[in-house]
């Protein structure tokens, strides 16, 4: 679906030392848990696919409520291409994502009405980076997400 755009990979200047959450943690377990895990597991299997081959953060798992939203951290370095993607569970059918610079211009988003948001970015310097998550519709809150960041 979204893997066309990996053809349009930018060159970006950056390697991940952190990725760290703010949102309503429930970590790990459950059945909502799985579901995002196993469709982040079939998101990552894409990534390799175009290039993408090492787990750089994440992934990471929070719950929202319809139109909440959440924001993560990461610190980007330099000299590696990034894609950054997620999913929710079944009970969510739009989830958005935004990246922000450290001086709070947005970098990418991926705002079309899907639950399998991906992103991939040319940070123009290093430093602290932020996540932004919309959960722009889920039926039955709170609903569940997950994001992981892979590399080239």
């Amino acid at each position: 679906m979204h893997f066309a755009r990996l053809g349009t990979v930018l060159l970006l200047a950056s390697s991940i030392a952190c990725f760290g959450g703010r949102a309503r943690a429930n970590s790990g377990s459950g059945e909502y848990t799985r579901q995002v895990q196993g469709y982040l597991s079939r998101l990552s299997e894409n990534t390799v696919r175009a290039g993408f081959k090492r787990v750089v953060a994440g992934p990471v798992f929070g719950s929202l409520n319809d139109d909440a939203e959440a924001s993560h951290e990461m610190t980007v370095g330099g000299g590696t291409d990034y894609v950054l993607f997620g999913a929710c569970d079944n009970d969510c059918t739009d989830l958005d994502l935004y990246i922000y610079d450290g001086d709070g211009d947005l970098v990418r988003r991926d705002v079309e009405t899907d639950d399998r948001p991906v992103l991939i970015f040319s940070p123009r310097k290093p430093g602290k980076y932020r996540i932004k998550v919309v959960m722009a519709s889920c039926s039955n809150e709170p609903c569940r997400y997950g994001l992981q960041l892979n590399a080239k």
